[in-house]
């Protein structure tokens, strides 16, 4: 007996036995699924079909009844379907030609027939529109989530995918860079006051009221800020962010704060939605950087209650950071204790 023919290098054979914990369970009731596909079809990330083992009935009693589906590590779930009786056959589908796809900018080519849909497995967006001989088509969720449009009937040529929110997106991030620029050289430039006369003047500082219901809002506000955007790693990130706002002076928070702004910033940039790469924004290395430029700046305004008097400003700069922070908080417990406004 001849052995069986090989699958092409490149194109092996993947199956997935009935015990390899595919399966629905409902009603208490557990049936297996088997699969089978390529590598090939895996890469080009085509859907895979999972059929029943056995005779894959299911006796569901009278009432509402829950359905799980367990696709196992390496798959997820597109659609479910449960049949009563002869199962029915579902509508042909077909790949169409793919002239180009790239991030933002996709285009297919379609033939002529009856009203169909053109489906992208991805997750549904708004910012896609599609356009045929600039015709724009009705844009559909498909399965309770994938990108679609309505194809109408005698249509064909070329598709025009275009996400339109793409260039609006990407400027945001350039016009959101330049600004951080603007802030850092705000932060170091001197600005003093000339009076009339032509001589230096300084400003007299401002009086903030800042009672002890102001200081514990604010301080609570910012640790269950970094607490509900990180959990316990964010309020222990807001925790270490606190005592080095409190040590260094503010331009050096500025700068910090810039730095790790421009650090997420250009993370993101390399990385945006829809990347071919994939999108970066969930990374921990794009969101801690993007976190601590938050909470250095609400860190700022807090120790802002804790003002130099008037001719500090110039040794304040100097100091170390291990005389700084003992005497900040000193003086935040003066405030704390006498329930009084400090300069500002």
């Amino acid at each position: 007996m001849p052995p069986a023919p090989r699958a092409p290098a490149g194109d092996r054979v993947v199956e997935i036995g009935c015990g390899d914990g595919l399966g629905v369970t409902a009603a208490g009731q557990v049936i297996g699924f088997s699969a089978r596909t390529t590598t090939k079809a895996l890469r080009a990330g085509e859907p895979v079909v999972a059929r029943a083992c056995g005779p894959g009935e299911l006796r569901l009693p009278a009432g509402q009844q829950e359905v799980s589906v367990n696709p196992g590590p390496a798959f997820t779930v597109d659609a479910v379907s449960l049949t009563a009786g002869t199962p029915v056959t579902g509508a042909a589908t077909t790949t169409p030609d793919v002239t180009e796809w790239t991030a933002a900018s996709r285009a297919v080519q379609i033939e002529s027939g009856p009203e169909r849909l053109l489906v992208v497995p991805e997750s549904t967006n708004p910012g896609w529109i599609a356009r045929i001989d600039g015709r724009e088509l009705s844009p559909v969720v498909v399965n309770g989530w994938q990108q679609g449009w309505v194809a109408p009937a005698g249509v064909s040529g070329a598709v025009e995918l275009t996400y339109r929110f793409d260039s609006l997106y990407r400027w945001s991030l350039v016009i959101g860079l330049v600004l951080m620029a603007l802030l850092l050289v705000a932060a170091w430039w001197p600005f003093p006051l000339v009076s009339r006369s032509g001589r230096d003047t300084v400003a007299e500082p401002r009086t903030v009221p800042t009672g002890r219901f102001t200081l514990v809002a604010a301080g609570l506000g910012i640790l269950g800020a970094s607490w509900l955007l990180s959990g316990w790693w964010g309020l222990a990130v807001g925790l270490a962010v606190a005592v080095v706002g409190a040590a260094v002076p503010p331009k050096v928070d500025v700068t910090t704060t810039f730095v790790m702004m421009m650090a997420a910033t250009v993370g993101l940039t390399a990385g945006p939605w829809h990347a071919s790469g994939g999108y970066h924004g969930w990374e921990w290395w794009v969101q801690l950087p993007a976190l601590i430029a938050v909470l250095m700046t609400g860190w700022l305004v807090f120790w802002s209650c804790d003002a130099d008097e008037p001719g500090e400003a110039e040794s304040d700069d100097t100091e170390s950071p291990a005389a700084r922070l003992p005497r900040r908080v000193s003086r935040l417990r003066s405030q704390w204790r006498a329930g009084s406004s400090m300069k500002a």
